[in-house]
């Protein structure tokens, strides 16, 4: 995760936030990611690389015929065509940077690393739209900031089992909540359970929180639910829940996090982005349909000089970030010549 010259250990002593992280004290939690990266930009005077604000629109290869001035005959030459990417480009927010509100860019190489974090899943169940409902990765830090005091003695309800939930869950401890956590299944003995397979050296709060799901692990401010579903939330904070063997039964909640995963919002590419996946014809998702790319360059087997990386491509881990990221300006320099194939 860390950058050059601005060394992750120092910054997070010097901007870290207090509040007790599971299972280790000196661990950074998504957000302090994001921090990190932001303030490297502006360390490093690198602003100027960058659009924010921006809404892109549309991608779309272009044909264009590059001609070259005869230097003797002061002629224009050439009739090669290439296809070149064409990124039309919307400001969401006024700004003196020089751009206008729509303008357009032309590439031969882009990067999608848009993440999948676009467009959380919904459970589809009957309240779902109330007020102390939140979904998706992204709102969790604000909504647990904003917890209504009449309702802030009663637990965080987390509902999912995969990592997304526990991020959530291990930020709403750092935020000093109880939590109640509702999963469908049951993790142990589970294949498909990524927290089970990662190594505790590394991933010590992730172990932990298996550890409680399983119920290897109590502690007084954690009850699990498995092999229970959310069947409605109701008005007070309320939310019913139901096992699956027919139990009933409803409980009070601060907020309720849905963390049931969620997909890339590729509509502005051609097909909405489904000729880019392994499997053709689906829509891009992180557990079904990743981005189809060379794992030695991240270059889309299907588009020549589109790249992918992140969850896009199957890399749900920050630490795999920069490994995608030096593989695709490795190989864009290859093919500009500028280091030797």
């Amino acid at each position: 995760m860390q950058l050059p010259d601005l060394p992750f250990t120092q910054y997070l002593k010097e901007k870290k936030g207090t509040g007790d992280i599971i299972a280790s004290g000196d661990r950074a939690d998504v957000c302090q990611v994001t921090r990190y990266y932001e303030e490297y930009v502006k360390e490093k005077a690198l602003s100027s690389n960058f659009l924010n604000s921006c809404l892109v629109t549309s991608v779309e290869k272009v044909r264009m015929s590059p001609q070259i001035i005869n230097e003797d005959t002061g002629e224009m030459e050439g009739d090669a065509v290439e296809n070149i990417w064409e990124v039309s480009i919307k400001r969401l927010e006024s700004s003196t940077d020089g751009f206008p509100q729509s303008f357009r860019v032309r590439a031969k190489n882009i990067v999608l690393a848009t993440g999948t974090s676009d467009i959380p899943n919904v459970l589809g169940v009957p309240g779902e739209d109330l007020k102390f409902i939140r979904h998706g990765v992204s709102k969790v830090s604000a909504a647990l900031h904003h917890i209504n005091n009449e309702t802030r003695c009663n637990p965080v309800l987390v509902i999912g089992a995969g990592l997304s939930a526990a991020d959530a869950i291990i930020t709403a401890r750092k935020n000093n909540c109880n939590i109640v956590h509702v999963f469908r299944e049951t993790p142990c003995g589970n294949p498909a359970q990524m927290l089970k397979s990662l190594p505790r050296a590394i991933y010590p709060e992730y172990v932990m929180m298996y550890e409680l799901m399983c119920g290897d692990v109590t502690v007084d401010w954690y009850k699990p639910y498995p092999q229970y579903a959310v069947k409605a939330f109701i008005d007070k904070n309320r939310v019913r829940l139901e096992s699956l063997q027919g139990r009933s039964e409803i409980i009070d909640v601060s907020l309720a996090l849905v963390q049931i995963g969620s997909n890339a919002d590729l509509s502005f590419m051609p097909s909405q982005g489904t000729n880019l996946g392994v499997v053709p014809g689906m829509k891009i998702e992180v557990k079904h349909n990743v981005v189809d790319v060379d794992p030695f360059t991240s270059e889309s087997v299907i588009e020549k000089g589109l790249y992918a990386m992140g969850p896009l491509i199957g890399d749900n881990f920050v630490r795999f970030l920069k490994g995608g990221a030096m593989a695709i300006t490795q190989h864009i320099q290859m093919k500009n010549g500028v280091i030797n194939m």
